[in-house]
């Protein structure tokens, strides 16, 4: 699915909601994130993404925008909070984070 995310240019919107999503799969996503500039909305919740799957979905992505960025619901904790703010330093703004 990353794969053909990474090559699309139309899908502006995914929501995973409820999936379980491993470090594998957030690392993939964040490849994704990093070269996919038409994705806009990207829905998270209750993935149960840890503080680690956090480091690796947002690590790669520089200079970009998200209109909403929904990780609710998700064991994210303290811990995962400065992977946040590393991403927000590196240019990438998210209009909308829940």
């Amino acid at each position: 699915m990353c794969l053909a995310l990474h090559l699309n240019n139309i899908v502006v919107r995914l929501d995973l909601s409820s999936n379980f999503l491993n470090k594998d799969a957030c690392y993939h996503l964040g490849q994704m994130l990093a070269d996919n500039y038409t994705m806009q909305e990207l829905v998270l919740s209750g993935c149960r993404i840890g503080s680690e799957g956090l480091r690796l979905l947002l690590g790669k992505i520089v200079k970009r925008s998200l209109e909403e960025l929904d990780l609710s619901r998700n064991n994210i904790g303290d811990s995962g909070f400065p992977f946040l703010a590393d991403t927000l330093m590196r240019g990438v703004v998210i209009k909308r984070y829940l």
